[in-house]
């Protein structure tokens, strides 16, 4: 995407395609492809859209966190940060999970080469020693 942040803000303030063309001056759907990434945006939009969001240049054009922007309301992206702290949060659960099941299969197999150098039977669960012993 050639504009990363010009949708998440839109979506953040609840506007509409439609909207947001009509105030730079183009059709909605040249606004799409700008907002897709097809159609490069002129200075004039850019410097529209900042003054509309009010944000930077640089964070409508890079990713900076969500946290510094506010909605058109005037309060902070409460909701829409959230979704995107509890979806940051689900993704680093399951890299964790991940990595704690593949820890423990290399426990496991550590466990089981120690057990068969002590001359344990593995599938049994009983040593061999004690049926050679019987």
């Amino acid at each position: 995407m050639l504009y990363p942040k010009i949708r998440e803000l839109r979506i953040l303030h609840d506007y509409k395609q439609e909207y947001i063309a009509g105030q730079l001056g183009i059709s909605q759907p040249e606004y799409s492809r700008m907002e897709n990434g097809h159609r490069h945006a002129r200075i004039e939009d850019l410097r529209r859209l900042c003054t509309l969001y009010k944000v930077s240049m640089s964070t409508l054009m890079f990713r900076e966190p969500e946290e510094s922007y506010t909605t058109r309301s005037g309060g902070r992206a409460s909701s829409f940060h959230r979704e995107v702290q509890v979806s940051a949060l689900l993704a680093q659960q399951e890299e964790l999970i991940a990595h704690l099941l593949e820890q423990q299969h290399q426990t496991d197999a550590c466990l089981k080469e120690i057990l068969r150098a002590l001359g344990r039977d593995v599938q049994s669960g009983q040593g061999k020693r004690a049926s050679n012993n019987s």
